[in-house]
């Protein structure tokens, strides 16, 4: 099911347990998931299943999955999280432990994600 997760960067930017994916009861319409925005540069937690998701900060609507390739400047790393959701995305989620993410603090690709706990249901 879902499992719970960290972000930081060198800059001092963190995002501490984050429940992430969905849980026995409302997997099938849940799927939490950092997202950046590229208005205001913020993160948060959007649902994936969700159509029509903007920013909670500025109300933004160009928003990065931290899965897509704008998201990562380098794969690489442990993974840290991954749902298999093709059936309703048409793709598989993936985090890793590398610095090498967007940071909403900094700007640069130094963000990395760390478990706190998996299968959180």
């Amino acid at each position: 099911m879902g499992s719970v997760v960290s972000a930081s960067c060198s800059c001092g930017f963190s995002m501490e347990s984050m429940p992430l994916g969905g849980g026995r009861f409302n997997f099938k319409r849940v799927c939490t998931f950092p997202v950046f925005c590229q208005d205001c540069s913020t993160m948060f937690l959007a649902n994936l299943l969700k159509k029509g998701n903007s920013c909670p900060e500025c109300n933004g609507t160009r928003l990065i999955a931290y899965d897509e390739p704008e998201a990562s400047n380098a794969p690489g790393g442990a993974e840290v999280f991954s749902w298999n959701i093709t059936d309703r995305l048409d793709r598989v989620l993936k985090l890793t432990s590398g610095h090498h993410y967007i940071c909403p603090g900094c700007g640069t690709y130094n963000l990395s994600f760390s478990s706190e706990m998996v299968c959180w249901d």
